[in-house]
């Protein structure tokens, strides 16, 4: 079994884990004016915690967006590799 389906029998995902790094990049950067992670860390619903690296957060009119790359790791899908970018409004 790969690791990514191990992970999925827990109910995470690598899409829902960059757009929840991603949401989560984009917020702390709205609450600490402009300060950006370079990392954070999200919870998953198995208790395990995991640190996804932030590509970039940026402005863009009154959103502040933050971008993560998806990897599949050893399972690629068709978003292997696409750009996760929710925007928190300012």
């Amino acid at each position: 079994m790969s690791v990514i389906e191990y992970f999925k029998r827990f109910g995470i995902t690598t899409g829902g884990a960059a757009a929840a790094a991603a949401a989560k990049a984009a917020t702390i950067a709205l609450i600490r004016g402009g300060i950006t992670p370079s990392s954070v860390t999200i919870p998953t619903p198995v208790g395990l915690r995991l640190e996804v690296f932030i590509d970039r957060v940026f402005t863009i009119n009154d959103y502040i967006c933050a971008d993560v790359r998806k990897i599949a790791g050893d399972n690629p899908d068709s978003l292997n590799n696409a750009v996760i970018r929710p925007a928190s409004v300012q």
